[in-house]
């Protein structure tokens, strides 16, 4: 009897126990999509590497940017020339980045001219 009464407990204990799960601190995730009137590789490369006076800014905490992915899928939007993924703590610092010089001075003198269309997509990941 005792011995059914202690696995009894120990089941009890078992499957009361929490799982805890970690999540990731509040981040904004800012994800830009370009059209460039020149798509060729040597200005894909051009407008990247001007792209990287961004990492200047504090506020941006990290970037990627690259090529899509060709793809079959109706689904996947593949018609970009560049995509950005941009991370910042909170809207805040987005924001403050949105109007920082070097921001817009690469938008004005480098982006603008090159692009002939642009999609932004702004995500709070609570």
């Amino acid at each position: 009897m005792m011995k059914l009464l202690s696995l009894l407990l120990l089941l009890c204990c078992i499957g009361c126990q929490q799982v805890q799960t970690t999540y990731p601190s509040q981040k904004i995730e800012h994800i830009v999509l370009v059209w460039l009137k020149d798509s060729s590789t040597q200005n894909k490369e051009r407008v990247m590497k001007a792209s990287k006076i961004l990492f200047e800014i504090k506020e941006l905490k990290a970037m990627t940017m690259g090529e899509p992915i060709p793809s079959n899928r109706t689904i996947v939007d593949d018609t970009f020339d560049i995509g950005y993924v941009m991370t910042f703590d909170n809207e805040k610092a987005m924001n403050d980045y949105l109007i920082h010089p070097i921001h817009v001075k690469l938008v004005n003198e480098v982006l603008k001219p090159s692009m002939e269309k642009v999609l932004v997509y702004d995500i709070d990941t609570k």
